[in-house]
């Protein structure tokens, strides 16, 4: 049985939870997309053709890039990455604590080795704990083109710009007064 739920909220509350996140699209039905599909009949949809900022859901289409590429053997997943490269894309502040914590995890559970962790450790903390610097170190690794690929294997057509996440936030910083077009 095939089950896709493509949805982008902007779902900025403390709220967690199904009962939770329903409630909040029933309240802010002008801030959400949601499209559910179960073997090709719609179940449930709402602005589906609203174009939305991926936001975290690009995680997802890392992952889906990260699962083939080590699938097919073009990363090993098994690898070691210096905890010091990953921390070149980690800005504070930036995700609510989710890469320090990821961290914390992956030491007490004793995967850091030296000074470094499994590739596929990343992949993880990039799902679990949802840390942006694992994101965009995986975005650098596996290619940005390689990961706009995978939006063909949603269906998705008309979708926003895909790009580092943090790292965009210092196009803003522009202190020669670029052109917004050039940046």
């Amino acid at each position: 049985m095939v089950f896709l739920l493509l949805m982008m909220c902007s779902f900025a509350s403390a709220q967690s939870g199904a009962d939770s996140l329903l409630n909040f699209i029933v309240n802010n039905k002008s801030r959400c997309a949601l499209y559910v599909v179960r073997n090709d009949t719609v179940l449930a949809k709402q602005n589906e053709n609203k174009l939305m900022p991926l936001a975290s859901t690009l995680k997802i289409l890392v992952a889906v890039e990260f699962a083939k590429q080590a699938g097919s053997g073009i990363i090993d997943a098994e690898s070691y990455v210096p905890i010091n490269e990953l921390n070149k894309y980690y800005l504070p502040g930036t995700d609510g604590g989710a890469h320090q914590n990821w961290l914390s995890y992956e030491k007490e559970k004793s995967h850091v080795k030296g000074d470094s962790i499994k590739l596929i450790e990343v992949a993880r903390g990039m799902t679990i704990f949802s840390s942006n610097a694992n994101t965009e170190y995986l975005m650098d690794l596996l290619g940005i083109e390689n990961i706009k690929s995978n939006l063909t294997l949603f269906g998705l057509k008309d979708h926003t710009a895909i790009y580092p996440i943090v790292s965009s936030l210092f196009v803003y910083q522009n202190p020669h007064n670029v052109k917004e077009k050039k940046i």
